[in-house]
């Protein structure tokens, strides 16, 4: 009995199969062949269809070839243990386990696998995977190079803490609730979202640093609520609930961060009393020492009108002395006050001349300072601009020698200036102000440091900023 007799007799009930042989060709073979070692023989027919059977292996091959593969298949295989292949020759194929699981493989390379339990997985080209659930559960996983960035509501955190939402590894949608795994710490960070937008996360160690401390210190289990309009609250656990034979976790309001904000709003309060009372104070002492130079004022200003009165009585005393003695002395008098006059004249003369010869003296002493200086700073800036030009010819110079090495170095001062600039800037927070920026993400996420990513800062015109609080 030939191969092709064979097939034709176990192919009555093909019916039952999943995947039968696209094609049966008719008549008797036109020629048959063995191997030399009589395991694997063939038979070919006039429509250039091939049927080859392997002893050894237990497998028959179907292999079409000229008009027979007009209905898109290149070749069906049945093996031993009951698997089927079919290779289209669109560059798709199909194969069928003795499980009764179902793999497709398109022409572009993505992957659909069917499950006999109805679990169905695909692999897409971007490398995402994608396994839907009898139950409805649907799972998606993302490459490391193509993490999925979640945004959602997140108001001011009563530790102070600041973090931001991490990258997404995993999506687990279920009937009531969407899990987010993140693609960092162990355990990682998982953000889960019910159905009214409320969130529960708990969050990898390094996100909330204050909040990380304190349950350090207090070995409490806790979780971070935040409700659609991002109001945020911290969730301790109590212990566990029984209920339908299934076991929850019981989690309440965790009261410390509202005592500790009354605790910061008190001392604020009692540092503000304090201030207050401080500045009251120093008013007090102004109006005092304004008060008291008032007074001192006064009291100066008595004393010179009592010089005055006094300075009045006495010149009206030496009137009276003078007008009895005017007759007498009034000759001498006279010539006296001339003298005096006269005497007075030149030494104010020759005090002026004097003081004019000095500010004459100065000014040429600073005149001559001022050129001294003057010349100095020419000095100075002629030999800075000699040794500028002199260490600029050695510079060219040596970078005509080496241009590579020159190059080599300037980028290595180039990254060592950006990871010193940029050193308390993380990493991970720079490449997502790119991409918020305009950056395409798959540049971003091509930058292995922070040299790089101020490369691509410069490249596409974006001012980093200067503080790492403002990322």
């Amino acid at each position: 009995m030939c191969i092709r007799d064979r097939y034709q007799r176990r192919v009555r009930g093909f019916q039952d199969l999943a995947m039968p042989a696209p094609h049966i060709p008719a008549g008797e073979p036109i020629k048959t062949g063995k191997s030399d070692d009589g395991s694997t023989t063939w038979e070919d027919f006039d429509d250039k269809t091939r049927i080859q059977r392997n002893s050894n292996e237990g497998s028959v091959i179907y292999i079409y070839k000229g008009d027979t593969s007009a209905h898109g298949c290149q070749q069906y295989s049945e093996l031993k243990d009951g698997t089927e292949v079919t290779f289209n020759t669109d560059g798709s194929r199909c194969q069928k386990f003795p499980n009764g699981a179902m793999l497709e493989v398109d022409a572009e390379g993505q992957k659909t696998q069917t499950n006999p339990d109805g679990t169905k997985i695909q692999t897409f080209g971007d490398g995402r995977v994608k396994q839907t659930n009898p139950s409805g559960i649907e799972l998606d996983i993302y490459p490391d190079d193509a993490l999925y960035q979640g945004d959602w509501p997140m108001g001011e955190i009563a530790s102070k803490d600041t973090p931001n939402w991490p990258a997404i590894k995993r999506i687990q949608k279920g009937a009531s609730t969407t899990h987010y795994i993140g693609a960092d710490g162990d355990p990682p960070t998982d953000i889960q979202i019910d159905q009214n937008g409320m969130l529960i996360v708990r969050w990898a160690k390094g996100y909330l640093p204050i909040a990380d401390e304190h349950y350090e210190e207090t070995k409490q289990d806790w979780c971070m609520q935040v409700d659609g309009e991002g109001n945020c609250h911290f969730l301790c656990k109590l212990g566990t609930e029984q209920s339908g034979g299934k076991t929850t976790s019981a989690w309440t309001l965790d009261k410390y961060w509202k005592e500790k904000a009354m605790e910061e709003k008190l001392q604020a309060d009692l540092e503000r009393v304090q201030a207050e009372k401080r500045a009251a104070d120093a008013i007090k002492r102004q109006q005092q020492a304004e008060k008291d130079k008032r007074e001192a004022a006064a009291a100066e200003e008595r004393r010179k009108q009592r010089l005055i009165e006094e300075e009045k009585e006495a010149a009206e005393q030496r009137q009276r002395e003078q007008r009895e003695a005017a007759e007498r002395y009034e000759r001498e008098e006279h010539e006296r006050q001339l003298r005096d006059a006269a005497e007075l004249e030149r030494r104010e003369r020759a005090a002026a001349e004097a003081r004019a010869e000095r500010e004459r003296k100065q000014a040429e002493q600073r005149e001559r300072q001022r050129q001294r200086e003057i010349e100095l700073e020419q000095i100075e800036l002629r030999r800075r601009q000699e040794e500028a030009e002199r260490l600029a010819r050695e510079e060219e110079e040596r970078l005509a020698k080496d241009s590579a090495a020159a190059k080599a170095a300037q980028e290595a001062r180039d990254r060592l200036e950006a990871e010193t600039r940029y050193k308390k800037f993380p990493y991970i927070k720079l490449k997502m102000y790119l991409k918020k920026n305009g950056v395409p993400r798959n540049e971003a996420d091509a930058c292995l440091g922070k040299y790089e990513l101020t490369k691509v800062a410069k490249k596409y015109n974006i001012e980093l900023p200067e503080d790492p609080k403002s990322l």
